[in-house]
């Protein structure tokens, strides 16, 4: 099992924010808030995720880079060569916007 402590965004055209711009009810407009992405995984997360691993003797990498690619086709293998090339540890479909979105 991997747990990523960073992802690299490869997909495009996917909504990235909550914020459509839209008035609220009471015709107020909500602010725009900025979320670093510089440790786009919870800590608190990757710690549980890490020590129930563990405590289930899986064999466990702790941090790694997860580069998101979009579907509904993973990647052929010259294009898994180059994302290995460039340090990245895991492929997914999934992964971004929902890691940023729940931060």
């Amino acid at each position: 099992l991997l747990v990523p402590d960073q992802f690299v965004d490869r997909t495009k055209g996917r909504a990235q924010t909550y914020f459509d711009g839209e008035p609220r009810a009471d015709g107020a407009v909500p602010n725009v808030v900025h979320v670093s992405p510089a440790d786009p995984y919870c800590p608190t997360g990757r710690s549980v995720a890490l020590t129930t691993a563990r405590r289930h003797d899986w064999d466990v990498v702790d941090g790694g880079t997860l580069v998101v690619v979009e579907g509904p086709r993973f990647s052929t293998r010259a294009e898994s060569r180059w994302h290995a090339a460039q340090g990245w540890s895991v492929v997914g479909m999934t992964g971004h916007p929902e890691a940023m979105l729940a931060r």
